[in-house]
């Protein structure tokens, strides 16, 4: 994967799978599924990302915790 050309403009969807200095390069927009059912679009590189989420969450972003999921209604 070293060798994908940065010019690359097409859409894609990567895995967790790949490596941070990869994601770097490529990303330019994530969405990131967060804890508790939440959804984060964030716009910028993987790195950028992280700090992000430090800076909103503080030391629980670095702390692994169960997902909660919301129950499910019909409306």
């Amino acid at each position: 994967m070293a060798g994908v050309d940065q010019e690359y403009d097409e859409k894609a969807v990567l895995s967790p799978g790949y490596t941070l200095g990869f994601l770097d390069r490529i990303a330019t927009h994530i969405l990131a599924f967060e804890g508790d059912s939440t959804v984060m679009w964030f716009e910028g590189n993987y790195s950028d990302y992280e700090a992000d989420k430090k800076k909103r969450l503080g030391k629980a972003s670095e702390q692994p915790h169960r997902i909660k999921y919301r129950h499910l209604t019909r409306g």
